[in-house]
């Protein structure tokens, strides 16, 4: 009888599922899982469904190690993929006891190589989730509650002070959530009832000067001024990152002319009216775009190879790739708005102004009516302009640039503070215990 529920179950959860995959990445990559439904269907229908997870019990936890168990797409790609890797690094750096739970899907693309020990349990007290709240299910896949019994952390950017309602039911299935940024931290207060901690993605220091110039640059001359953007395209992603303002702004900043690129690195997979569209905006100027999955090595020396990073998003919950360029040492032109404003500074950046404007229309997750940022065309221009004809300039704002991120966003930084939250929850268990607890 349970094995008919289950399958029931399983059954009656798909489209739902189905719906949350389409909205958020189109009909391509959808009818592209359907394709592959043999993959992960069996897996599917072979998993007994967790019970409903019962609160957790400071005995249980007092019964558990201390120490960390990263649940998320390790060796997926993506930037929730690299959140995940990003903070074992954290857990390393500040000598947190961690395992990690590889979720990636069996139909996932562009699994990415990781020399991280992968394992198939979570011993530790504290699960710290990188998924969707929308996803929460993916224990169910795995055949297995990895919920059950622990301390459950969900690890969440969003982008608006709004929140998806189908949330409001997900994210209480948690314990308490990590905001990437004091912008997320206050969309999630007021709404949620969990404790709501700011923990900022950890970054890594780089240097340039290691690095060979990017091959993807062969075409664009060795003594060019490079402005890099990044992104991967989904339904919901292209208003919200907002590559047409980068182009024009690139084409009102630069005539052919001048020996200044534009390079948009994005993967566009379903997205082919969005390039065209784009590769028709920029016709006639200095405008290179790359189409391809990039592994970490292609990605650093792409980033080091430019001059300059810049992003004129309407709104992000942190900004990874932004972050990413001043741990290079590189100047960032980027709207003055949403998470990034936490470590993108007058002293260490380029600011462009903006007007906050309602979502004209829906957008996969995003809805019409919400607040976003219209950011300044014009004045990411001049800024643009600036950097072109005062590269000195630029390059000591981005060596402030990577000063703040050192300080603010190191491995060694961003695990202690993961570190003295864990300890702040265990000494919360261990009032309600008897004896202490070995942390």
């Amino acid at each position: 009888m349970g094995s008919i529920k289950a399958l029931v179950h399983s059954l009656l959860a798909g489209p739902r599922r189905a719906l949350a995959y389409y909205q958020r990445y189109g009909w391509l990559l959808f009818a592209s899982r359907l394709l592959h439904v043999r993959r992960w269907l069996p897996r599917l229908l072979s998993s007994p469904r967790p019970a409903a997870r019962s609160p957790v019990t400071p005995a249980q936890l007092a019964q558990l190690p201390f120490g960390i168990n990263i649940i998320g797409y390790i060796s997926g790609n993506g930037s929730m993929a690299e959140s995940a890797r990003l903070a074992a690094a954290a857990c390393a750096a500040a000598g947190i006891p961690m395992s990690l739970y590889d979720i990636t899907l069996p139909d996932a693309a562009d699994r990415q190589e990781t020399d991280l020990v992968i394992q198939d349990r979570n011993p530790y007290r504290f699960n710290v989730s990188f998924w969707l709240p929308s996803s929460s299910d993916m224990a169910f896949l795995h055949g297995r509650d990895l919920m059950a019994g622990r301390y459950n952390i969900i690890f969440r950017p969003w982008e608006f002070y709004e929140i998806p309602e189908a949330w409001r039911r997900l994210l209480p299935e948690h314990d308490e959530i990590w905001a990437p940024s004091t912008f997320v931290r206050a969309a999630f207060a007021p709404q949620i009832p969990l404790p709501v901690t700011c923990i900022p993605h950890p970054m890594p220091l780089r240097s340039s000067e290691r690095l060979p110039r990017s091959p993807h640059l062969a075409s664009i001359p060795a003594d060019a001024t490079v402005f890099l953007f990044i992104f991967n395209y989904t339904r919901s992603s292209y208003g919200r990152k907002n590559p047409e303002a980068l182009i024009s702004a690139f084409k009102q900043a630069f005539s052919p002319a001048d020996n200044a690129w534009l390079v948009i690195k994005a993967r566009f997979r379903t997205g082919r009216i969005q390039k065209r569209k784009l590769q028709t905006l920029a016709a006639g100027a200095n405008v290179l775009f790359i189409d391809a999955w990039l592994d970490p090595t292609e990605m650093d020396a792409l980033m080091a190879s430019c001059d300059c990073y810049v992003s004129l998003h309407r709104t992000e919950g942190f900004g990874l790739t932004m972050a990413d360029a001043m741990s290079f040492g590189k100047p960032v032109i980027a709207t003055s708005y949403s998470g990034n404003m936490d470590f993108t500074t007058p002293e260490n950046s380029y600011l462009v102004g903006h007007r906050i404007v309602p979502v004209e229309k829906d957008h996969g997750f995003f809805k019409k009516g919400w607040l976003w940022a219209e950011p300044d065309i014009g004045q990411a221009a001049a800024f643009m302009r600036h950097v072109y004809e005062h590269p000195d300039e630029a390059r000591l704002l981005g060596e402030r640039a990577r000063a703040g991120v050192r300080r603010q966003l190191s491995f060694e930084a961003v695990g202690e503070l993961m570190k003295q939250r864990l300890i702040e929850i265990s000494a919360g268990i261990e009032k309600s215990q008897p004896a202490a607890i070995d942390t």
